[in-house]
Formats: C-alpha cells, structure tokens, sequence
C-alpha cells in the first residue's frame, strides 16, 4: 500500500512538472518552492534518484535565470548612467539631485528589492520561505562569479534584512550557512571593506560592475581631497601641481568603469523580460497605494512600505536598516482590507520584536553606506575611520 501511494505521489509530481511549465510562469521559483515543499512531494524527492536529478536540474536552472535577470538590468541600467553622475556623485546621497538617469538605476535596484523580499517573505510556509532563501544564496555567488559586485551586494544585503525579521539563517544547512557566512564577509566594512576589494583586485576582468555604495564612496571622498580641483583635467595641468596624483587617480576610476560598461552582456529570454516587465508593475503598483490619496482614509503608510521612514526602536543600540519590502494588496475590496487589517497587527508585532531584538553590530555599521539617514550619530561617528577612498 506505501508503495502504491509512494509511486501515486511520483506520477503526481511528474505530472504536475510537465503540465506546469515553470518557464512559463511570470513567478517560478515560488511556484516551484510551493509544490516541492509539500509533505509528499519532499518526501519523493528524497526517495527517487531520478526526481533528485530533476530537482537539482530545476534549482540550478531557477538560480541561472534570475542571476542573469538580475546582471543584464543593474548593467543596462547603470550603462545609461553618466560620466558625470560618477565623477560628481551627489545623486547618490541625495536622490533630489539625481539626474533621471541616475534614479532609473536606483528604481531598478528597488524592483529587485522587492522581488527578493516577495520570492522569500511571500510564503505562509516555513519550509518554502527556507528554500527561497537559500536560492538567493546561490544567485549571490553566481553574480560574483559574473563580476556583478553590485548585484551580488544587493542580494546579500537584502538577505540580512530579511533575516532580520524572519530569523531563517539559523534554520538554513550547514552548507548553506558556510556560504553565506562566506559571502557576508565581502560586504562587512571591516577596514574599509577590505575583504570586498581585495576579492575584487584578484578577480579583476574588464566586465567588472563594483558595488556602488563603495564606487560613490571612493569617488565623494576623491573629490573631497580635490576641492576646488575635482573638475581638472590631467592633460591640463603639470606632474608638479599639488591635485595631479589624486586627479589621475579619479580618471583611472572612471576609465575603467567606463570601459567595463561597453562590455556586452548575454541577452534575457522572451519569458525573462516578461518577468521583469510583471515585477516592475508590481513595485509601480506598490508605489501608487503607498501614496496617502490612494490609500482609504482609515489606512496608514506602514513602517514597512517601500518608502516610509523607519522609527528606530527605543533603545541605545543603533538602528540598521530594518525595511523589507512587501507586496500590498492589488484590489481594495472586502477581502483585502480584511487581509491588510491582520497584516497590520502582524507588522505592529513584528515592530515590538524587532525593537527588543539584539542586531548585530556588523549590521548596524553596513546600514551607513546604504541608508546613511537611519543611522544614529554614534554610527557614523563608529564608522569614520573607515571612509576613506583606494
């Protein structure tokens, strides 16, 4: 009889892959982590060697297809970006004075944001969330291997944001966790971020796309030891004037972002940008109900929409970055303002637990070069000794 229903839920899962295409679908991964997370269907994967292949070919194949997503946007996105919003990098800071250009690519950025926190925090289930997770995981270390330090930073820091509020780390497999533990280190500011440059200089191609959090850093604290010089030009001045050595060094940078930048990338699939074009209208359409006059008159922005300003919790510990993002509801009738309701008495727990929850002081500093306005004055005076530029 365990037989007979051991082959049943094989045939079952067999047949559900092949009439479900996943390339199909505008969100596989979580299709995919809903179904291969079920009692029956792990417990077939674990027992056939043949599903196992299946499921590996599959995992592999989910990971590939977002990396990639993932490396052509932030690329083309920052390939319309400006010399000049480089080698002055005020937009950075200050989003007032971004060109349109410039907040394109953070757009973009908040559109992977989203879909990270979505594709993890979307699932009820623990096990699916845990799966999703540790996906991500493995589209991080493929972006590295891709030398898309941008992308993988993204992917990394949003990973401690979410654990932050669902504590998965610590259910993750020793693999795993010896991965991430791994990947954390290129992001952790120890010595100015030691670690990520020095991984950077020994796998240096000339497809190089380096995080922009240390890109706007090195180039703000440039211009800072420049002054009045920052627009000079190293043709234009002698070997002798007292800026020449810091101004070749800013034209160095900027040569060599530029260059990388022209490096073509491999094409998306037809399914990839029909993908990105659903999850862009999701994050446009979280924009729009965020706004009060879209919001009905009893709701409130949260403390975790995509654009609220976080409270910091009242305690002496500083404040990181404490924002996931979530999807809100796409229709406004009965059911889901019911749903919003008990959502909103989640989130206030979630708020309570987070403000007595211990975070890590690693996190608190990488929160400066992300978020610099949610950090307390002792943060930033902490992290002094460590901005400075190569």
């Amino acid at each position: 009889m365990a037989l007979t229903s051991e082959s049943e839920a094989k045939g079952s899962f067999i047949s559900w892959f092949y009439h479900n295409p996943l390339r199909k679908s505008l969100t596989p991964s979580q299709e995919w982590d809903k179904k291969t997370t079920e009692p029956e269907v792990n417990a077939v994967i674990a027992g056939s060697k043949s599903i196992r292949k299946l499921y590996k070919q599959t995992e592999r194949s989910l990971a590939n297809d977002y990396a990639q997503l993932l490396d052509f946007k932030l690329r083309e996105a920052f390939q319309n970006i400006d010399r000049k919003d480089i080698a002055n990098p005020a937009g950075f800071s200050d989003i007032s004075r971004a060109s349109r250009e410039l907040k394109n690519f953070f757009e973009c950025r908040k559109i992977f944001e989203k879909l990270i926190a979505d594709d993890i925090a979307g699932h009820s289930e623990r096990a699916a969330q845990i799966s999703a997770y540790s996906r991500w995981v493995v589209i991080a270390k493929l972006l590295l291997k891709r030398h898309n330090y941008e992308g993988a930073s993204l992917v990394l820091l949003r990973l401690s944001q979410i654990d932050m509020r669902l504590g998965i780390n610590k259910e993750l497999s020793p693999g795993t966790q010896k991965s991430l533990d791994s990947l954390n280190k290129l992001i952790f500011p120890h010595k100015n971020f030691k670690d990520m440059r020095e991984y950077i200089r020994s796998h240096q191609t000339k497809n190089d796309l380096p995080p922009t959090f240390l890109l706007s850093k090195d180039m703000t604290f440039l211009n800072e030891a420049l002054g009045n010089d920052r627009d000079l030009s190293s043709k234009n001045i002698p070997k002798s004037h007292p800026s020449y050595r810091n101004v070749v060094r800013k034209e160095r940078m900027l040569n060599q972002l530029f260059s990388a930048k022209s490096t073509a990338t491999t094409a998306l699939s037809t399914h990839q940008e029909a993908m990105f074009k659903s999850f862009s209208e999701r994050y446009q359409q979280q924009l729009l109900l965020s706004q009060e006059d879209n919001l009905p008159a009893q709701s409130r922005q949260r403390s975790r929409s995509a654009n609220a300003t976080l409270q910091k919790p009242a305690t002496t510990t500083p404040s990181p970055v404490q924002a996931i993002v979530r999807e809100r509801s796409k229709s406004m009738d009965e059911r889901s303002l019911k749903k919003a309701k008990n959502e909103e008495a989640k989130e206030k727990q979630l708020d309570k637990d987070l403000a007595s929850a211990k975070i890590p002081s690693s996190l608190s500093t990488l929160s400066f070069f992300w978020r610099p306005e949610l950090c307390s004055p002792d943060v930033l005076i902490a992290m002094a000794p460590f901005i400075k530029p190569f």
